[in-house]
């Protein structure tokens, strides 16, 4: 019942333009992960929710289209002398989410955590603002769904669109998209921790 006076006032201030679109995309965001780890997350629901996500998306991806979109979050572009090592690399693109191969020593968005170039740097460099939006706006992740450490390498998944990201974390709330983590160590580890 709660969910469906949730679903029901965001769908009217939707309609009535009372709150923003992402304001409302991480409303029903939140409302997944609940009642997915709640166990009331039923199929018919999910798929709702879905629809409602990814009408959202294409909604923002329709006002950020637009030539009077908001100015750009404004990141310093990376120096060849700055890259750790290995560049970030396209693994397998879609017309709304690429999925990006990030080396180690890569930082996932602009908050400086270590002094590794970041890879909203490097996103803005493969697409352009009128290509991919998105890329260019921090309060949106610059599309990234999920967060890699520092030191660890691994893939990270990009909305190329409004639509592909909140649909990326719709997928991400419901468990249709897990993690594995694979950890290499060098001589062995005391099982004490130290």
């Amino acid at each position: 019942a709660l969910a469906g006076q949730t679903m029901k006032k965001i769908r009217y201030c939707r309609s009535n333009g009372s709150a923003k679109i992402e304001d409302l995309a991480t409303d029903l965001n939140g409302l997944t992960w609940a009642l997915d780890h709640c166990g009331l997350l039923s199929p018919e629901l999910s798929s709702e929710i879905l629809a409602l996500m990814r009408s959202l998306g294409r909604a923002k991806d329709v006002e950020m289209a637009s030539s009077d979109r908001p100015p750009p979050t404004v990141i310093e572009k990376i120096a060849p002398e700055d890259h750790p090592g290995d560049a970030p690399m396209l693994r397998y693109e879609l017309p709304e989410m690429v999925c990006v191969h990030k080396p180690a020593g890569w930082e996932v968005d602009n908050q400086d955590a270590g002094g590794g170039p970041w890879m909203s740097a490097w996103l803005m460099e493969q697409y352009t603002i009128e290509q991919v939006p998105i890329c260019h706006y921090e309060e949106h992740q610059f599309g990234m769904v999920q967060r890699l450490d520092i030191p660890s390498s691994g893939l990270v998944l990009v909305g190329k669109t409004w639509e592909g990201f909140y649909t990326l974390k719709w997928q991400l709330q419901t468990g249709n998209i897990t993690r594995d983590s694979l950890l290499l160590v060098h001589k062995w580890v005391d099982l004490d921790g130290r």
